[in-house]
């Protein structure tokens, strides 16, 4: 399965894939979601300003459920929902679950499309559409996506990593608010928070891996590896030669 379409707005295209692999002798089906096709040209300072300036808005796939608090970014709804329709067609996932029922469904993202990998993961979940126990989510770079109601959902009931690599601006946007979110309900539902387990992307002799770390926001200086020092290449650059198209080939969280 491919897909191109253009409904990132300023962003540009996006494109979205499947495919059926194995890690460590496990059958896994990745669908990969990327961000933006020219991401050298969209990763500046008047996107962070873009993304500053996005109302968070219900994720349809919850609406009128007990979940109905959970809101994501406007801007994301879209994509989200342009890839949702197609894999949930019959020559997809309903196709899926009767042939590959006992594989791990995994889905990746990067940049904006580990938002939409996100929310593609939490509507599976929702909707019971693959034993949960067998969904995964493991994404790159990506801003905020969603509420503290997103952020809880997920956290509770996906199976998700978060990497993010160097000094990338993008992860600490858009802005969480300083307030004390346990004590203000308010700020919770309508605050920007990161959702998955968080985990830091470094280079070794065998490539890149992802290893965790004991920070909880990205703006904890011990999680930068130059703190003060953003650089938008690292928001498109792994140790793949700056091809952005290739962030789905597999890393494998270390503990």
């Amino acid at each position: 399965m491919t897909v191109d379409f253009a409904d990132m707005g300023v962003w540009g295209k996006m494109k979205v894939g499947a495919v059926r692999s194995h890690v460590h002798d496990f059958p896994v089906i990745f669908v990969w979601v990327t961000g933006p096709a020219d991401l050298k040209a969209y990763a500046n300072q008047e996107a962070l300003n873009s993304l500053d300036e996005q109302a968070l808005i219900q994720l349809p796939s919850f609406h009128c459920t007990d979940h109905s608090k959970v809101k994501v970014a406007e801007y994301l709804i879209k994509p989200w929902q342009a890839v949702w329709n197609k894999i949930n067609s019959s020559e997809n996932l309903i196709n899926w679950k009767g042939k590959y029922a006992e594989h791990k469904l995994v889905f990746q993202g990067h940049s904006l499309g580990g938002c939409v990998a996100q929310m593609l993961a939490m509507t599976v979940v929702k909707k019971n559409e693959w034993p949960a126990e067998h969904v995964h989510s493991f994404v790159y770079n990506t801003p905020r996506c969603g509420n503290g109601d997103y952020a809880h959902y997920f956290m509770n009931n996906v199976q998700g990593h978060r990497a993010y690599w160097n000094n990338d601006p993008f992860q600490r946007h858009p802005p969480k608010l300083a307030e004390d979110t346990q004590a203000k309900p308010v700020v919770y539902k309508n605050n920007y928070f990161h959702a998955g387990e968080s985990m830091i992307l470094r280079e070794s002799e065998d490539g890149l891996e992802a290893v965790g770390t004991s920070c909880a926001e990205e703006e904890d200086v011990k999680c930068a590896v130059d703190p003060g020092k953003e650089n938008f290449k690292d928001h498109y650059t792994f140790n793949f030669d700056d091809d952005p198209e290739q962030f789905y080939n597999p890393v494998c969280p270390s503990h």
